[in-house]
């Protein structure tokens, strides 16, 4: 159920920073599915804008996702791959699960986990992880 703008009581601190905390957690371990997958030729298709999406993408995401799902039930998620349709509450989770897909499938470093919750159209807490840099 979506809050209304009005409705949303704003996260301390401390509850930012543990959400943080949590969304690093995620992003490192999908971090390591795609690592699991670089260098290495990963299956991949052309979205309709032209951009790729491969199997590392919906498998880090299937990941991110039933994280989510289970730490925070009541918050819905907006996903690249496979949950752009939902129309986002004032409270949302937002969620890349490999940008820089082109260099990953390039055998690129440079790609990253992108999580964020996002309240009233601005990040409130976010993880970035970027696995292929360290």
């Amino acid at each position: 159920m979506a809050m209304a703008a009005s409705s949303i009581v704003s996260l301390s601190g401390p509850e930012r920073e543990r959400i943080a905390a949590d969304l690093a957690e995620i992003a490192c371990a999908a971090g390591e599915i795609l690592l699991g997958h670089h260098g290495h030729d990963c299956p991949h298709v052309l979205k309709v804008d032209g951009s790729p999406s491969s199997h590392a993408d919906l498998e880090a995401e299937q990941l991110i996702l039933a994280n989510l799902l289970e730490r925070f039930p009541a918050i819905p998620v907006v996903a690249e791959e496979t949950c752009h349709d939902v129309p986002p509450a004032d409270r949302f989770f937002l969620v890349d699960p490999l940008d820089g897909t082109r260099d990953f499938l390039a055998g690129s470093p440079e790609f990253a986990v992108c999580i964020a919750l996002i309240e009233g159209n601005r990040p409130v807490a976010a993880a970035l992880a970027a696995p292929g840099v360290g």
